[in-house]
């Protein structure tokens, strides 16, 4: 396979529960794709690093030892040996930031026998973020991996009780409230995609969920066109390369199992049997709009808050909008100082 140069990113990014993780899997199983296991720090560094237009060896020390801390991480997020890095580090003497991301995600070790020259990573955080790594990448590609926000409360739910049942099992902090729930998948999809009306076309793509494992082979022939490359059988398979490869680390099987499981259609409308009918009511409330718009029917009618939801709308609502304002602030404050650092 002959190697395109400069191939961009790609950034697989939606809500927590939405299939990212089997969606990252299906794509790192194609020859062409490297995407490793969740690690955010591109964003993490990038207030303290993310603007150094030249990188000298004493800023390198300094990057290595940020990358080994909390809440970066690196290496327990990724198992590579530091020794590889640090010798990857020095030789990026007078590299930008994106530049020295590039190279470690282009160092993660591939499946065996693969050509892999697209790069990306998978964050459901990431839905904050785009400005950033937009910033970093002009020309990333952005992957939306929307799912039924009444499926993602329930899924919620039930890992909410398997954790119970599991204390001493480590699982992600995530809502079973469907006030809460529904204000922060309302929040990210409504994030992404108002980013995305600000992209050129050919650098994002939005994707159900429900889509993909109904019909496979054509959703990712889809997203494989946008990304300039074509379809690959296995792709359906990555629970086998996964179970053969360690694609997604064992230690987050408590909440992943099924990446290790076939891709099916099953359970896609399991919700309706496991949410209550004040779970749904309460949900579609919040987030009808949005259901209605990304093509998901509704099933509880016309609905009202009580003032106890209604107060907890309202409060989780102004945190969430807080929350993202300052973040922009901030972005676009740095960007002022570098500017002015600059001239």
């Amino acid at each position: 396979m002959t190697q395109p140069p400069e191939q961009p990113p790609v950034f697989v990014i939606g809500n927590p529960r939405s299939g990212t993780t089997m969606f990252r899997l299906a794509l790192t199983a194609h020859r062409s794709i490297s995407i490793p296991p969740e690690n955010p720090f591109l964003v993490k560094l990038f207030d303290r690093f993310g603007r150094i237009k030249s990188f000298q060896a004493s800023q390198l020390d300094e990057l290595f030892d940020a990358m080994s801390a909390k809440p970066v991480s690196f290496f327990d997020r990724w198992e590579m040996d530091q020794g590889t890095v640090r010798d990857l580090l020095a030789q990026s003497e007078g590299c930008t930031f994106s530049e020295i991301g590039a190279r470690l995600y282009q160092a993660y070790p591939k499946i065996d026998g693969a050509e892999s020259f697209i790069w990306g990573d998978k964050n459901t955080s990431y839905f904050q973020y785009v400005d950033i790594l937009s910033w970093l990448y002009p020309n990333a590609k952005f992957i939306h991996l929307v799912r039924d926000g009444r499926a993602v409360l329930a899924s919620y739910q039930a890992l909410n009780k398997r954790k119970k049942e599991n204390e001493n099992v480590r699982f992600p902090v995530l809502p079973s409230h469907p006030i809460i729930a529904a204000s922060r998948w309302l929040n990210a999809v409504q994030t992404i995609e108002r980013a995305f009306s600000k992209m050129k076309p050919e650098n994002c793509i939005t994707v159900r969920y429900e889509d993909v494992v109904g019909d496979f082979e054509n959703q990712l022939t889809r997203v494989c066109e946008f990304l300039n490359i074509s379809y690959e059988t296995n792709m359906k398979d990555f629970h086998k390369l996964n179970e053969k490869f360690g694609l997604e680390p064992r230690k987050y099987d408590s909440w992943k199992w099924r990446t290790r499981e076939p891709i099916t259609a099953q359970r896609v409308d399991d919700w309706k049997k496991s949410l209550s009918d004040s779970d749904v009511s309460s949900f579609e409330t919040v987030a009808k709009g949005q259901l209605n718009e990304f093509g998901y029917d509704l099933l509880s009618g016309d609905s009202s808050f009580s003032w106890s939801d209604r107060f907890t709308w309202l409060k989780e609502s102004s945190c969430l909008r807080w929350r993202k304002k300052m973040r922009h602030c901030r972005f676009l404050l740095q960007n002022l100082r570098a500017s002015r650092n600059a001239q």
